[in-house]
């Protein structure tokens, strides 16, 4: 994890008080280091991780950009870049735009230009900003922007709408007015006395449809061998997310293949099913494996740091994950961390499509699968206000959709990756790197292009992954694979018989017998469910928050809808869906306890 603030403030008091504020807050956790940084025109703390990748190069010449550079991004050749280069490249053309890959911020300050910020293709790194008049602030945290004392925070009803709505961001507002995140791919340059602006990429021909599944496969495995080769170059102790489902074995298998041998982390208990899985192509691959489960004694300090720290941009939805990395770290040394992280999402293809030849609604775009439905959110709203922010959220969505592609499974495709995979999903990547800095091969620019020029019939159904795993490693293809289901058959191997299809049935059954007596057998259920022990202990620290919830729910309402945590909620069809706005509720009335 690297957290930083970066104040460009004209008043030099106002600009050391804000870091030396700032300085005592970045570093938030035991095993981070910090720095503080006073130049003549800009101010800079920031924490990070004691391996993680952190570079400062301080110009020598008057007319020149400093740059602090958070991560180890490659361009298209495999070289990784520095600090050093960045100044070099951005001194020539300062507003060009963004063409490198991997998990990284960069922040350039020039003296006659004023700021650049970029960050990786999907946007997955945090960066948020604020402006007023001639100052600038610039952070992986909007709680740091209280350390100026020119930052007012106010409600932002938009940003606690698009919360409720879809477990995260819309436009890029936050919870709090005028603080935005910076959209994906955009940079950030802003010249004082003028009002910054977000400079969106160049449009780029996508090429011709690639109708061959054979040729997408031999390319996207090209490309994942590519990236790990240059991510992992400098890596001294290299590890990965080794979990029981498709993106982590096909990683697995293409870091053996390169003769690296990470340490394997998989999340769970050795009984799991996903962590079985795993064990099993731990043991293949002849890698290092540790277990690492969380306590339910810790998720009221996950929660909390996600209200503090995230500000809630990805919701409560993945709540244990990452933070049991960075609040508890395990005791192997890893500098680098191979990681899944919504890889799915970029090749895997679509899982539905929203067609916008019939009668289009928000209702049936996915997005809101993680959010509250319209006449439940009607029932709990009682601030006329919030209920307005939230037809407006909605009314945004469906114009982002409409206007995101030409085809369907594309929209479908780039508003999973611009929303869900962001923000609900993606938050995660910054947990990991206060322990390992992520190595993320769904933030290459090659592949995304690939994906964006394959047909649905092509990329639907995990089918590229699928097939790579069957030709390239079948010996992984042979094992049991986690489906988010009770189903672990192979991929490959498992002949069709009565005695076959009897155990396979007979399997299934005694899990989920397991699911109805309170022990399911799978980490991330059994770690999301909304019942579970560690979820009563954040519902149990929500109990003092819901009279700062009586400013947006109905009381009669909200005590409906999330009961006293002894309480057993109704029925959740989908633990790990359906329970998401319910999360989201306790987080927004922290939230709202510590910030209003």
């Amino acid at each position: 994890m690297a957290n930083f603030l970066l104040v460009h403030d004209p008043d030099t008091v106002r600009r050391q008080f804000a870091v030396l504020q700032a300085r005592d807050r970045v570093g938030f956790l035991p095993q981070m280091r910090g720095e503080l940084t006073l130049a003549s025109h800009y101010a800079l703390a920031w924490a990070a991780a004691p391996l993680a990748p952190v570079e400062h190069h301080r110009a020598t010449e008057p007319d020149a950009p400093d740059c602090m550079l958070f991560g180890a991004p490659h361009d298209h050749e495999g070289v990784t870049l520095k600090a050093a280069d960045f100044c070099r490249r951005h001194d020539i053309v300062w507003d060009a735009p963004n063409e490198l890959n991997g998990y990284y911020a960069a922040l350039l300050v020039h003296p006659r230009l004023g700021v650049r910020i970029e960050g990786d293709v999907l946007g997955l790194f945090p960066l948020y900003y604020w402006q007023h008049r001639d100052v600038l602030l610039v952070g992986t945290s909007p709680e740091l922007f209280r350390s100026h004392p020119s930052f007012q925070s106010e409600l932002d009803l938009h940003g606690a709408a698009a919360l409720l709505l879809t477990s995260g961001l819309v436009g890029g507002r936050t919870l709090w007015r005028g603080v935005r995140r910076l959209a994906a791919d955009h940079r950030l340059i802003w010249l004082p006395g003028a009002a910054p602006r977000e400079l969106p990429p160049p449009l780029r021909a996508a090429g011709d449809m690639i109708e061959s599944r054979d040729e997408a496969v031999e390319q996207a495995a090209e490309l994942h061998a590519s990236f790990l080769r240059a991510a992992l170059r400098d890596a001294q102790r290299p590890g990965m997310l080794l979990s029981g489902g498709l993106d982590s074995r096909l990683l697995a298998g293409f870091a053996a293949e390169q003769t690296r041998q990470p340490e394997c982390l998989t999340f769970g208990r050795p009984e799991d099913l996903d962590a079985a899985c795993a064990t099993a192509v731990a043991r293949e691959l002849g890698l290092k494996q540790s277990l690492y489960d969380v306590t339910p004694e810790d998720y009221a300090q996950y929660a909390q740091s996600s209200v503090t720290w995230e500000q809630l941009s990805g919701g409560l939805y993945a709540l244990p994950m990452g933070w049991n990395l960075s609040l508890r770290p395990p005791t192997v040394e890893i500098d680098r961390l191979i990681c899944g992280l919504t890889l799915d999402a970029v090749i895997g293809g679509p899982k539905y499509v929203a067609r916008t030849s019939g009668a289009l609604s928000f209702e049936r775009l996915r997005i809101g699968r993680l959010g509250f439905g319209r006449d439940e959110l009607a029932r709990l709203i009682g601030a006329p206000d919030l209920a307005r922010a939230c037809e407006d959220v909605r009314g945004e969505l469906l114009d982002e959709y409409v206007a995101s592609a030409a085809s369907d499974h594309l929209r479908e495709w780039r508003m999973n990756l611009a929303h869900r995979h962001r923000f609900a999903v993606g938050m995660c990547a910054w947990r990991y790197s206060l322990f390992a800095w992520p190595v993320l091969p769904a933030l290459d620019r090659r592949l995304i292009a690939l994906a964006h020029r394959l047909p649905y019939s092509v990329i639907k159904d995990r089918q590229i992954q699928t097939r790579l795993l069957v030709t390239r490693f079948p010996r992984l293809a042979r094992l049991d694979l986690d489906r988010n289901y009770f189903d672990t058959v192979p991929l490959l191997g498992s002949k069709t018989s009565a005695w076959r299809d009897l155990r396979r049935r007979a399997t299934k059954l005694r899990r989920r017998c397991q699911t109805w007596l309170g022990r399911d057998p799978r980490f991330y259920v059994r770690t999301m469910e909304f019942n579970s022990p560690g979820w009563r202990v954040v519902r149990s620290l929500a109990e003092e928050a819901r009279g700062a919830g009586a400013a947006l729910f109905r009381t009669d309402a909200l005590e409906r809808l999330l009961p006293r945590a002894d309480v057993r909620v109704r029925h959740i069809e989908d633990p790990i869906v359906h329970s998401t706005p319910l999360k989201n509720t306790l987080g927004l009335m922290l939230w709202l306890r510590q910030h209003a």
